[in-house]
């Protein structure tokens, strides 16, 4: 098959499961192409990631479908439609709901008659109104519509998208193995890296610092872990360019309750798994996830994970079950800071336990392998329809 991915930018968690998807295909022996927006507006596509897919062999084209307005959206929809008329695709993955839109009237343009697939990610829950009329319309005219997780298709269908649905889990796809065996290294090497004591406690997120991902709750309630442990300390990896705003807000509220050596912003890093790797506890305070990968990564690689109870968690929550270590609702700065406590409090052996089972569990369902294959068959079954 040929096969045309669009994404709005290609970052974050949805620009990496977009980046393994095309990857993972094009070892099966299809040829692929990925759309994506570039930079606008101080977001970027990761040069990791377009790095990843010109060595894996993906073609790649910038073409801008994050902004919806007139003078920019339909420029590009006409460069995609003339892409289309060009090379024959047999199938087309968008990402999100603008791209989906465009696709739309270029194939209408092109006069091209191929299937449409969208993944659901997420929506952020303080999108207008309009964005979520404007997306779910665009979202039914698909022929198929993906979600991340169970939870979020009933969150999905409840916004009005009622096109045929799917549920195809993002697998994982690193080996914890390495990190497990060598944790007791990397710790050591982690703890040198950002000049922690030797007996530290280190909890960490790894998420991009902006407003939806709840850091700012989350230094809230570690004023008072601090207060209850004060040889904690608080690793947030992840990038902090896109969001500078927020990251301000951040050190501002950092230096307001004198916390400024015992929070660390590790900023992007080659590898984010060592510092999860590396960590006592693991704390995910989202608003809002379609399911929430880092959590999973966070739970194979045996650290003790605990999150906010949102749409795409939920899935995670009913997989470990008694395992779980319990979440908190969204933005309640002191149940996250209670539940903290509560795990720091747990009998070791028993904690050790559950956190084994939790990733034995995570591991045997969410394998990036069966997602390409699933998607693989849904393209292969759809392009038959249509032919």
């Amino acid at each position: 098959m040929q096969i045309l991915e669009i994404t709005t930018i290609l970052k974050s968690g949805s620009g990496l499961v977009t980046t393994r998807i095309a990857q993972g295909l094009k070892k099966r022996g299809h040829e692929v192409d990925v759309i994506s927006t570039g930079k606008i507006d101080g977001l970027s596509d990761w040069d990791e990631l377009i790095d990843e897919l010109q060595k894996s062999g993906i073609g790649h084209f910038q073409m801008n479908f994050f902004k919806r307005e007139h003078e920019r959206f339909w420029p590009e929809t006409q460069k995609l439609a003339k892409l289309l008329s060009e090379k024959k695709y047999d199938i087309i993955h968008v990402h999100a709901g603008v791209p989906a839109f465009a696709t739309h009237v270029a194939r209408r343009t092109a006069n091209v008659n191929i299937p449409v697939v969208a993944t659901f990610h997420s929506w952020s829950p303080i999108r207008p109104e309009w964005m979520n009329i404007a997306d779910a319309w665009a979202f039914n005219e698909c022929d198929m519509v993906c979600y991340v997780s169970h939870a979020y298709r009933k969150y999905g269908q409840s916004k009005g998208i009622h096109a045929p649905t799917s549920v195809i889990y993002p697998g994982l796809w690193f080996n914890p193995q390495p990190y497990i065996n060598k944790k007791h290294v990397i710790r050591e090497k982690i703890r040198k890296k950002y000049g922690l004591p030797k007996d530290a406690k280190i909890i960490t997120q790894l998420a991009e610092v902006y407003e939806r991902k709840g850091q700012l709750d989350l230094i809230r309630a570690m004023q008072q872990i601090f207060d209850y442990d004060n040889n904690t300390y608080l690793l947030l990896a992840g990038n902090t360019t896109d969001y500078p705003d927020y990251v301000q807000l951040l050190q501002e509220e950092i230096r307001k309750l004198s916390l400024e050596n015992k929070v660390i912003f590790t900023g992007w890093v080659e590898d984010p798994y060592e510092i999860v790797a590396a960590a006592d506890l693991f704390v995910f305070p989202s608003y809002n996830e379609g399911l929430g990968l880092a959590i999973l990564e966070a739970m194979v690689l045996e650290i003790p994970a605990i999150f906010s109870e949102i749409e795409g968690t939920l899935d995670i929550k009913n997989i470990v079950g008694n395992d779980g270590l319990g979440g908190f609702a969204p933005g309640d700065v002191q149940a996250i800071a209670e539940r903290i406590k509560q795990v720091m409090k747990m009998d070791k052996e028993v904690l050790e336990i559950k956190v084994k089972n939790a990733a034995n569990k995570i591991s045997k369902i969410f394998n990036f392998d069966y997602t390409v294959v699933e998607y693989e068959k849904l393209f292969n079954r759809l392009v038959a329809d249509f032919r």
